[in-house]
């Protein structure tokens, strides 16, 4: 129960001015939440998404080989208040994958600047996948693995952390890949400094929404260099493969019940999955049917790809294996090809 609320509220520096509020409940701890506003988004999807990943977790826990490895998605409460507005359970001890690298490059006298880049990418006269390869990732070597040497100092926790952190990348990955997650951009991927477990926030972006951005997403999920500088020497090999493949194996298993839960987000007449409303648009009877058969539409396109997905069928391919899959989700995901293609300001070198 809440006994309190404490007097100061913190103002955070980002677009919308979200606000930290801190209750104080009747075992007299403090407990943090985010009171935030979304100007393009729907705190709806991710109070959904959120029911998605305790789904998945309960399959998790009843494998015993994902058991073994501690496999599963850090989840958070949302409580949406209107279609634009909630509240956010605030989650200690992170900081974003972009904010983490920002610091070790700043202490390694990185330079290049965004306006750097900016004017580097406007200009360039070379193809985008010799601008990554030649001008970017020179520029910007992969450093993430000196967080987990200044952070966990003993051997025991280091190795503990960079296991924690790679099993936990795998799980997000696979997971995000089957319901179309995109806009993993370095803000929304956080880190948690006391065990190294990652953590996503803002879903706006599911089921391929990402395909229909004015750049194209071309990545099934972000495992760029300094993700995999993190996971050691083996890179995305060992841990990583191993822990995406015994998710995928558990999601493809657990088809139906998580199709059954993706039904009702999708048909849920509240949430915009894939129709736009057009500001100012006459409300009229026709229009509403019209409406209501784009997004059935869109719902059975959306719940069909996903099913494709849980059976290993990749770009109309025949089905792959849970190995086979992983795989070609890992070449793709990791492809400088792809990754040179994908905006600019997602910064595909992070």
């Amino acid at each position: 129960m809440i006994e309190g609320i404490d007097d100061e509220v913190l103002l955070m520096s980002s677009l919308m001015k979200p606000k930290k509020i801190t209750l104080v409940g009747s075992d007299g701890k403090p407990y943090g939440f985010l009171c935030k506003r979304e100007d393009s988004g729907d705190m709806r999807k991710d109070a959904r998404l959120m029911e998605f990943a305790a789904v998945v977790n309960r399959s998790l826990a009843r494998d015993p080989q994902a058991g073994k490895r501690q496999l599963l998605l850090r989840t958070y409460a949302v409580l949406p208040l209107t279609e634009d507005c909630g509240i956010i359970e605030w989650m200690t001890n992170l900081n974003s994958l972009r904010g983490i690298v920002s610091d070790i490059h700043r202490r390694n006298r990185v330079n290049t600047t965004t306006a750097q880049i900016k004017e580097a990418f406007e200009k360039k006269k070379s193809s985008n996948l010799e601008f990554y390869e030649q001008w970017l990732l020179p520029r910007f070597p992969p450093v993430l693995h000196e967080f987990f040497l200044a952070k966990f100092v003993d051997p025991t926790a280091w190795l503990d952390a960079r296991l924690i952190f790679t099993r936990s990348v795998a799980v997000w990955s696979i997971t995000g890949y089957v319901v179309g997650l995109g806009d993993r951009h370095g803000e929304n991927i956080m880190i948690d400094q006391t065990s190294g477990a990652c953590a996503h926030v803002d879903f706006a972006c599911l089921f391929e929404k990402g395909l229909t951005l004015k750049v194209p997403e071309v990545v099934p999920f972000r495992l760029t260099p300094n993700l995999t500088d993190a996971m050691g020497v083996t890179g995305y090999e060992g841990a990583f493969r191993t822990a995406a493949e015994i998710t995928m194996r558990i999601l493809r298993n657990s088809r139906e019940a998580l199709m059954s839960v993706l039904e009702t987000f999708l048909h849920d007449p509240l949430v915009e999955w894939g129709r736009q409303v057009v500001p100012g648009a006459a409300s009229t009877d026709s229009a509403t049917a019209m409406a209501g058969t784009t997004h059935n539409a869109y719902a059975i396109r959306t719940r069909r790809a996903v099913e494709l997905k849980l059976v290993g069928v990749l770009a109309g391919a025949v089905p792959l294996s849970v190995e086979g899959q992983v795989h070609r989700l890992i070449l793709d995901a990791t492809s400088h090809l792809n990754l040179s293609n994908m905006y600019i300001w997602w910064m595909a070198w992070l």
